[in-house]
């Protein structure tokens, strides 16, 4: 039960990383699309 739930939670780190860089992609979209349109 308890590698179940270390996998579990090794699932959730990996996840959480995840959706961070995705964020982290949107926010430099979103700015190099707003220093465009200045530009």
């Amino acid at each position: 039960m308890q590698g179940h739930a270390g996998h579990h939670a090794a699932a959730n780190m990996i996840n959480k990383n995840h959706e961070q860089d995705e964020a982290a992609k949107k926010v430099q979209l979103n700015q190099s699309l707003r220093f465009s349109l200045h530009a």
